[in-house]
């Protein structure tokens, strides 16, 4: 007969086997997030930080991955705005509302970029379909009412201008001249 001691149990061997087991796990579980979105994480932490050339690089995987998903590809249409890339960005903001022609966001977003490069007429067409659904967003009102005084549309402008200080009676920009 063997001394107790020497006697092999279960009970050690199994919670060694139980916690390197759960170890296992966890470290399979940290490395196994869904890449498609965390490239799309990481690609809206980038453009949060104004690192856009590295938020096109990740967002273009993100939209590789997740072709269907609208908000990557929106996101993907403000990193190539940031980095300067209008054409490209027009490209990604159209893909994510031929997604989505409901997402207010892209159409903000192209409306803005349209409104820089004085294409009035996709500026008013954007903005009048994200300021019909986002209401109560004054900056919305505000470069709505930029791309009617650049229009000469003087009327359309003082009422855009109206409704962003009727949302907000003290927003610096709709106090003073916007344009």
């Amino acid at each position: 007969m063997l001394a107790p001691d020497s006697v092999a149990t279960n009970k050690k061997r199994g919670s060694c086997l139980r916690v390197m087991w759960m170890a296992a796990i966890a470290v399979g579980l940290a490395g196994c997030a869904p890449p498609g979105p965390e490239a799309l994480l990481q690609g809206e932490q980038c453009i949060k930080e104004g690192r856009y050339e590295e938020a096109v690089v990740r967002l273009k995987k993100a939209t590789a991955l997740l072709p269907k998903n609208a908000q990557a590809w929106n996101h993907l249409g403000l990193a190539h705005h940031g980095n300067r890339q209008p054409e490209e960005a027009a490209r990604a903001y159209q893909a994510a509302l031929g997604l989505d022609h409901k997402l207010a966001a892209a159409h903000y977003n192209l409306g803005c970029l349209y409104l820089e490069q004085n294409n009035l007429e996709g500026a008013t067409q954007e903005l009048t379909t994200y300021t019909l659904v986002q209401k109560s967003h004054v900056e919305g009102w505000l470069k709505f009412g930029v791309t009617h005084l650049r229009a000469k549309r003087l009327d359309a402008a003082e009422k855009c201008f109206r409704t962003a200080l009727d949302l907000h009676p003290r927003h610096p920009e709709a106090l003073n001249d916007p344009a």
